[in-house]
C-alpha cells in the first residue's frame, strides 16, 4: 500500500509540529522553573 506524496509529506510535518509544539512548551516551563 502505497500513499500519496502529498499526504504522507503533510502527515509527517504534523507529526513533527506536534512534537516541537511539545518539547518547546516544556522547554518553556523549564525556563519558568529556572
Amino acid at each position: 500500500m502505497t500513499l500519496p506524496k502529498s499526504f504522507s509529506l503533510s502527515y509527517s510535518f504534523q507529526t513533527l509540529l506536534s512534537f516541537f509544539g511539545h518539547y518547546s512548551k516544556t522547554f518553556l516551563n523549564a525556563t519558568f522553573i529556572w
